[in-house]
């Protein structure tokens, strides 16, 4: 009998055990996500339980990205997509904030294309919240320019609706600012109120005619984006420090410096006392950052500084050492291939030889003979 009932114990307690140690399993997990879920993200929460967002890239996925860690970058990606625990929003922000991360590993331009789709994906999905989309929105605006002004990347932002609506064809600058325009309407901020002002400034600075109507129209809008900009700027940081870090931030800065810059091209004075300090302002904010991406908008911002000089002031001595610190820089780089700048100079040597930009290059060419050499290397090495 007492075998019996021995027996008996021992049955009761291994049905006990197994369910037993499957819910303290459950609770584990559980807590390890919730607690990896708290780290890997700056996303708060009201008081009613929604998602507060202030465009804060989920931390540790910025944090490897800054880096250049790259493979961290895709992983944490990975891990933020697949996880049930993470909200739509953390999702589509973790999808926005890894964007160029497998093409600076790979060079392959179909992951660019891939992120076109996935990044119109997260801007037209009703289930994200608006400041998100507006987010993702603003992405696809400077897509173009992000990928060194590829035709390829030209083509896959406008081939379907509601993004064929804004093609200006065989245009694509002014077709970004009309995706900007839209972002802007949507929801005003700081990166899609510049992205504006760098098309009205551009038109602006290339009408020649001091006395056209045209050319006083362009600069009242310029103006009157870069004050929008500006005030929304200093109201993002006031709210979310944070994004001083950010990519937006670090392109508001640089296309803010360029529009002065043109600014003081057209109009002179007050700008033209303004804009060398906001040039080396903006080379001292970068170098201030660690962040491997900045440096793509230091070696564009050395550009436009030069070819600013070379407009306004007719320095060429001064030109000749941004030129020279940009040569050292674009020299020291361990895979040129995937860099936006070098891109650039590629692409619009092939597909807009007779434009504005490509003018330009011809014109520092002539200011440095270092920097000649340099972008003749490049052209000669394009990867087929």
């Amino acid at each position: 009998m007492e075998e019996i009932l021995e027996k008996s114990q021992a049955s009761r307690y291994q049905r006990w055990l197994l369910p037993s140690l499957i819910l303290l399993l459950l609770i584990a997990g559980a807590i390890y996500f919730l607690i990896d879920s708290s780290d890997s993200s700056d996303i708060t929460r009201n008081a009613d339980g929604s998602i507060n967002l202030d465009l804060v890239q989920p931390k540790r996925l910025a944090e490897y990205r800054r880096e250049g860690n790259f493979e961290a970058t895709l992983q944490e990606l990975k891990k933020i997509k697949s996880s049930p625990l993470k909200d739509v929003n953390e999702k589509a922000l973790a999808i926005i904030g890894s964007t160029n991360v497998k093409f600076s590993m790979t060079g392959d331009t179909k992951t660019l294309l891939e992120e076109i789709d996935n990044m119109k994906k997260v801007s037209l999905d009703p289930a994200v919240d608006l400041r998100v989309r507006v987010e993702a929105l603003g992405t696809l605006s400077a897509a173009f320019c992000r990928s060194g002004r590829d035709p390829l990347i030209f083509a896959e932002l406008y081939k379907d609706e509601p993004f064929r609506s804004y093609l200006a064809p065989g245009d694509p600058d002014l077709s970004a600012r009309h995706l900007a325009e839209w972002s802007y309407g949507q929801r005003p901020t700081s990166f899609a109120a510049i992205r504006i002002t760098r098309w009205y400034s551009e038109q602006m600075l290339e009408n020649t005619d001091p006395s056209s109507k045209t050319r006083a129209q362009y600069a009242a809008e310029t103006k009157k984006y870069l004050q929008s900009a500006d005030k929304l700027a200093e109201s993002e940081l006031s709210r979310t420090p944070a994004l001083s870090q950010s990519i937006p931030y670090i392109a508001y800065r640089m296309w803010r410096a360029v529009a002065i810059g043109r600014l003081a091209a057209v109009e002179g004075e007050p700008y033209k006392s303004q804009y060398k300090d906001e040039f080396e302002g903006l080379f001292s904010f970068i170098d201030g950052l660690n962040n491997v991406g900045a440096r793509e908008y230091e070696y564009l911002g050395r550009h436009f500084y030069a070819d600013l000089l070379l407009r306004i002031d007719s320095d060429t001595p001064a030109a000749k050492e941004q030129l020279n610190i940009l040569v050292r820089e674009l020299r020291a780089l361990p895979n040129p291939d995937v860099v936006t700048y070098v891109r650039f100079l590629r692409n619009e040597n092939r597909s807009n030889p007779n434009g504005y930009l490509w003018r330009s290059v011809k014109n520092m060419m002539s200011a440095s003979s270092d920097y000649k050499v340099t972008v003749e290397k490049f052209l000669a090495t394009t990867p087929q």
